[in-house]
């Protein structure tokens, strides 16, 4: 008996040894797998920069763009890319890649994807629209408009403003500080509004920093689209659909896909792999929507419009609102500087990025979730705008930027 415990003992302590030699081991190829992708992305943004700098100042040809689509997808974790460009209303969008594994025909301009952070830019329009009509000021402070109830520490809610969350410049964190806990592979979807309003009553925001530093916040402008929808009284589907969608003629974009956008819906991937769609509660108006090309270029061009010659849209109802023509002041008040900071060469719209690209301003936006990513920029001078969509997580920021050095700028 002794020496069978004895040998239990041995056996036992093998069994932790290797155990552990075998964690350590997956812990070595893990990284070695996680710096052998890093070195994969680097290369490609490096090959893609490259081509943005020998073409810079061109308006790009159908080949051209084929060839920031092959760079893209030389990476078989990469499905399907759709980019899309639109110059004085006339559109041209191509699909690349193939859908999953399973199908291998290349997405459209109709094919619907989450959009991430694209949503930010929709909220802050849903605030222009609502200041223009005079329903909402984007002076007011969170204490005067949300619940007695929410009580956020020093003083803080007298001090933020509904402009400071849009422009990432109230002092918020990037996440609220009760949201570590919830699923990663779908982390909004149980964060509710109890819990949005316990982390207001616990926030701790720096006086000094509010309105004078930019800091990315999904928090703030997550925030800011539930004050919208307390102030318009419906949800942030319909606030969206009602005040954005149905009157500009998009009929792919919502937070909750129709079974008509359904049909069309991209499955989203990580390292190659399908992952859950992303949901939202109270967070929505930070990355909530879906679209499609065709419908982010239609919602680009809005942008170009100004009071005199907004038209109606195919979808009927015209892009008139009940104030005349809101919708095309809001566009108006959106891309205005609301934000900026000379030293660091920041300026901020209503969520739009504003840079100076060969002396002229180009308005972005990028996205992302645990599947997709997302780009869209314009210029209002030229009245052009691309798209570049994305069912797979790595980043389409710079085949976003090289177009936004190429065609949006070119003669």
């Amino acid at each position: 008996m002794k020496k069978f415990s004895s040998g239990l003992g041995v056996g036992f302590g093998a069994g932790i040894a290797l155990g552990v030699l075998i964690c350590l081991t997956g812990l070595v190829v893990f990284k070695q797998i996680g710096a052998n992708q890093e070195a994969k992305d680097s290369a490609r943004q490096a090959q893609l920069e490259a081509k943005a700098e020998s073409w810079a100042g061109t308006f790009l040809s159908e080949p051209q763009i084929a060839e920031l689509a092959t760079i893209y997808l030389a990476d078989r974790q990469n499905f399907g890319l759709v980019i899309g460009i639109s110059c004085s209303n006339q559109t041209r969008v191509y699909g690349y890649g193939r859908i999953s594994r399973k199908l291998a025909r290349p997405p459209d301009g109709n094919s619907v994807f989450e959009i991430g952070s694209l949503t930010k830019t929709f909220t802050g329009l849903a605030l222009g629209i609502m200041a223009t009509r005079n329903e909402i000021g984007l002076d007011d402070t969170l204490a005067s408009l949300l619940p007695p109830q929410v009580k956020i520490p020093e003083d803080a809610g007298r001090l933020i403003t509904l402009k400071h969350l849009i422009t990432h410049s109230a002092g918020l964190p990037r996440l609220p500080s009760n949201l570590g806990d919830l699923s990663p592979d779908n982390p909004y979807k149980d964060y509710s509004t109890k819990e949005l309003y316990e982390a207001l009553n616990t926030l701790h925001v720096k006086q000094k920093r509010i309105g004078r530093r930019y800091e990315y916040s999904n928090f703030g402008v997550g925030l800011l689209g539930h004050i919208l929808t307390l102030k318009s009284g419906c949800s942030y589907d319909d606030l969206i659909l009602q005040r954005i969608s149905k009157p500009v003629g998009l009929t792919s974009t919502r937070q909750y896909p129709t079974v008509e956008m359904k049909n069309h819906l991209m499955p989203g991937h990580e390292d190659g792999h399908e992952v859950s769609h992303w949901d939202f509660q109270s967070l929505a108006g930070c990355a909530a929507l879906y679209s499609s090309a065709n419908d982010l270029l239609r919602y680009a061009n809005l942008f170009f419009s100004n009071t005199n010659d907004v038209r109606p849209s195919s979808g009927g109802g015209g892009i008139k609102g009940d104030g005349g023509n809101d919708l095309a002041t809001a566009a108006e008040l959106a891309t205005r500087v609301h934000y900026q900071n000379q030293r660091e060469g920041e300026r901020l719209g209503l969520a739009w990025e504003i840079e100076d690209v060969d002396g002229t301003d180009i308005y972005s936006h990028d996205g992302a979730t645990g599947g997709f990513c997302s780009y869209l920029a314009f210029n209002k001078e030229k009245r052009r705008a691309v798209v570049v969509l994305s069912n797979s997580t790595a980043d389409v920021g710079s085949i976003g930027t090289a177009l936004s050095e190429t065609v949006l700028v070119a003669p």
